[in-house]
C-alpha cells in the first residue's frame, strides 16, 4: 500500500487537454467513417433480399445503434475531461485557502 498519494493540479490539467486531443481524434475519425460508409449507401438494393437485409432488427437498426454508441464516446471524453479540470480548480482552491489558514 502507497505511503503518500498526491494530487497535483498541473497533471489534472495535463490530462484534461489529453483526453480533449483522444476526444477531438476520435470524432474527426468517426467523421471520416461516417462519410466513407455514406458512398456505400443504398448498395444492397431494394428489392426483397434488400427490405429484408435492412428491415427489422436488421442492417439500419445496427447502424444506428453502432453510430449512436461510437459518438458518445467523445462527448464522454469530454465530460472526463471537464472533472478533471473541476478538480484541479477544487485542489487549487483547497490549497489556497490552507495557505491562507497559516498566514493567520
Amino acid at each position: 500500500m502507497a505511503e503518500e498519494i498526491r494530487f497535483e493540479s498541473v497533471e489534472f490539467r495535463g490530462t484534461a487537454g489529453d483526453l480533449d486531443d483522444v476526444g477531438g481524434r476520435v470524432a474527426g475519425m468517426l467523421s471520416e467513417l461516417w462519410a466513407s460508409a455514406a458512398a456505400y449507401e443504398g448498395r444492397i438494393g431494394k428489392g426483397k433480399f434488400g427490405q429484408t437485409f435492412r428491415g427489422g432488427n436488421g442492417y439500419d437498426a445496427g447502424k444506428k445503434n453502432l453510430k449512436a454508441a461510437a459518438e458518445s464516446k467523445p462527448e464522454l471524453l469530454q465530460s472526463y475531461s471537464e472533472g478533471l479540470r473541476e478538480a484541479a480548480n477544487r485542489l487549487d482552491a483547497m490549497e489556497f485557502d490552507n495557505e491562507q489558514g497559516f498566514r493567520t
